[in-house]
C-alpha cells in the first residue's frame, strides 16, 4: 500500500452552538426561580451577590489577560530581535 492510501480519516469539526449556551442560562434561569419562590425571596440576595462575584472575577480575568499578554508579546518580539530561541 502507497502512503496516500494510509490516510487518516478527518474528523468533523466540532460545532460550537449557542443552542447549548442559550439551554444553560434557561435552566439557570428555572433553577433560580424555583429556588427563589420555595425560599420566600431569601434566595434573590444570594443570586445578586453570586453574580457581582462573577463579574469581579470575569473583569479581573480579562484585564490580566490582556495585562500579561501584551508583557509576553513585547518578551517574545525582544527576544526575536536579539535572536534567541
Amino acid at each position: 500500500m502507497e502512503p496516500s492510501e494510509l490516510r487518516r480519516p478527518e474528523l468533523p469539526s466540532p460545532r460550537r452552538s449557542v443552542l447549548s449556551i442559550l439551554l444553560a442560562f434557561v435552566l439557570l434561569g428555572l433553577a433560580s426561580a424555583v429556588l427563589f419562590f420555595l425560599t420566600l425571596g431569601s434566595f434573590g440576595p444570594v443570586i445578586a451577590i453570586g453574580g457581582i462575584i462573577l463579574l469581579v472575577i470575569g473583569f479581573h480575568y480579562l484585564v490580566w489577560g490582556w495585562w500579561l499578554g501584551k508583557i509576553i508579546r513585547a518578551e517574545e518580539q525582544e527576544m526575536d530581535e536579539r535572536g534567541e530561541d
